[in-house]
């Protein structure tokens, strides 16, 4: 995959406008803000599935802190209201951490809203807000909360939070 940056999504931002990138990302986006962080994005806005890897960070500087994660279905992946994150290429959001298993987790949708959250029985876990998701636990989430797969630290946002975020990166 090609390389995407924060670049690439604040040119996005800004030729969208606020109401475009909202209705682009109705679902928001998993972000980790500017720190020095464990993993880079890899991939492009338009792929519509973002890649982390800690292969890449160093290669992409200061911006590599940034990770935006549009909660975005891949095209093609079964299972229409299940969003699902993981180690595995195939995911749809793929985060190449090993602390993160191959099938760790995945957004349970509905009515074009994020439902929940379900951890698929990973080793190092899922949490929501600094808690561990029990065995089948179906955990409801909403913007703002702080999400946790294995060692990776990400927020759920809004598409509008995020753009406001992107308008001053």
């Amino acid at each position: 995959m090609a390389s995407s940056s924060l670049a690439s999504f604040k040119a996005q931002a800004e030729e969208l406008g606020r109401t475009g990138f909202a209705e682009r990302y109705p679902l928001g986006l998993l972000v980790r803000f500017p720190t020095h962080g464990v993993a880079s994005v890899e991939g492009s806005a338009e792929d519509e599935t973002a890649v982390f890897s800690r292969a890449t960070l160093e290669a992409q500087g200061a911006q590599a802190d940034w990770i935006l994660a549009p909660l975005v279905k891949r095209p093609g992946n079964p299972f229409p209201t299940q969003l699902f994150v993981g180690r595995a290429r195939q995911s749809d959001i793929c985060l190449e951490d090993a602390s993160v298993t191959r099938v760790h987790a995945y957004f349970k949708l509905g009515d074009g809203v994020v439902a929940g959250l379900r951890d698929c029985g990973s080793g190092n876990g899922t949490f929501v807000n600094g808690v561990r998701l029990g065995p089948d636990e179906l955990r409801p989430v909403r913007p703002g909360d702080s999400i946790t797969f294995g060692v990776v630290q990400l927020q759920l946002v809004t598409a509008l939070v995020a753009h406001g975020f992107l308008s001053w990166a």
